[in-house]
């Protein structure tokens, strides 16, 4: 059986440290995460993110560093020269694969890629999506994603994340 684990940032994450199959990992999220198989760095580099921070990808700069020496696949929007182990991601196979291209966030172009490729589970850490606003569009996104894996037969697990959760009208 092939078990993906994708890690982000918020409660929950912790839990990855566990987990006995794959590990996705995005962003920053090698300041926690011990063990990882594949890399997810979406944001352009001259991203400037809500941290306001001046560093490639809207990161500090050692993010960058960390991309250059990353060991594992590294998915991004192209591949880059000066990072070794860079993966164009299969945008086009993949959207075919799902039926359209609909990505709103990193997490999605992960969960996305672990459809297409077909794996038996997809366990989420970390993706809490509740926090602000700007969640509000990738939540969707992830949902969707997880009712279409769930709808292949890949077996999903949020986390204990707020995913997939909600009254059930006009019962609750």
């Amino acid at each position: 059986m092939r078990n993906v684990a994708i890690v982000a940032f918020g409660p929950g994450r912790e839990q990855a440290e566990t987990f006995t199959g794959e590990i996705w990992g995005i962003n920053t999220a090698h300041d926690f995460l011990a063990r990882y198989d594949r890399w997810f760095q979406f944001h352009p580099r001259d991203w400037q993110g809500p941290e306001s921070v001046k560093g490639p990808y809207g990161r500090e700069p050692y993010h960058l560093e960390f991309l250059k020496n990353c060991q594992t696949p590294v998915y991004m929007q192209k591949k880059e020269a000066d990072i070794p182990n860079s993966v164009e991601y299969p945008l086009q196979a993949v959207a075919e694969s799902l039926g359209r291209a609909y990505f709103t966030s990193t997490v999605a172009y992960a969960v996305g890629l672990a459809i297409h490729e077909k794996v038996d589970s997809i366990t989420l850490y970390g993706v809490h999506l509740a926090a602000n606003l700007r969640y509000y569009y990738q939540r969707a996104c992830i949902e969707w994603l997880l009712g279409l894996a769930e709808g292949r037969g890949i077996k999903v697990d949020t986390g204990g994340s707020p995913l997939l959760l909600a009254p059930l009208y006009g019962r609750d």
